[in-house]
């Protein structure tokens, strides 16, 4: 049973349904109040734009596909690890392609790895000097400031996760951002527009309440969803 995203292209008409967060199977919540309207500029005013990711960042400074996969992989969410076998069918890449890197990258301390049975299990090392440097990277690269800019001008918001394939560092495209709060909507589908234009992928918001994010509180841990902001719930 899932919950009930929403992206810009497909949303909902009716107002009941509209402020509606989230809805799992035949359960339903109240529904969540639209905040204050934002502060409207005068024209000619320099009202601030969502910032856009450095074009093809990694792109450009790694030549090796293989390590940029394991860099966003292992940096995007440092709760993310990893075998061997799974991050080559991940990947679609020969085992023999992604052992050296992850070698290379074990060597240079940046990941560590342990034995679990007979595999070993990589993760990011926290530790390493260059830890915040290349999560800072490669959530630019991804577009995951960009949407943490979103999450800053909203006002209202208790806590916003990423989740799905991106907090496991995917890059395929849908961005899908829970928003725990009261927020304006109209608003935040105009900031989702612009910085969907500006970072060349989907975003799909859920919004909840507090009070409904207890509920999804376990799951979320368990997918090990990506905290992008926090203020409380």
């Amino acid at each position: 049973m899932g919950l009930a995203w929403r992206s810009r292209g497909n949303r909902p008409q009716s107002s009941t349904t509209r402020n509606r967060a989230a809805q799992i199977g035949t359960n339903s919540h109240p529904p969540i109040q639209p905040g204050p309207a934002p502060h409207k500029t005068a024209p000619g005013d320099n009202q601030p734009q969502p910032s856009a990711p450095p074009k093809a960042m990694l792109d450009t400074l790694i030549t090796s596909r293989t390590r940029v996969k394991l860099l966003l992989k292992f940096f995007t969410n440092e709760h993310t690890s990893g075998y061997l076998r799974g991050l080559a069918d991940e990947f679609g890449e020969s085992t023999n392609a992604v052992r050296t890197e992850l070698n290379r990258m074990s060597d240079a301390n940046l990941i560590t790895s342990e034995t679990n049975g007979r595999r070993r299990l990589y993760r990011a090392n926290p530790e390493h000097p260059l830890f915040p440097e290349l999560t800072s990277v490669t959530r630019k690269y991804l577009g995951l400031h960009t949407v943490q800019n979103i999450i800053e001008r909203l006002g209202s918001v208790h806590l916003a996760l990423v989740t799905g394939d991106y907090a496991r560092g995917q890059d395929t495209g849908i961005i899908d951002l829970v928003i725990v709060g009261n927020v304006n909507e109209p608003y935040l589908n105009l900031l989702v527009k612009k910085a969907e234009d500006l970072i060349s992928r989907k975003i799909r918001t859920l919004l909840i309440s507090p009070e409904e994010y207890a509920g999804f509180q376990e799951r979320f841990a368990r997918e090990k969803a990506l905290i992008l902001w926090e203020n409380g719930v």
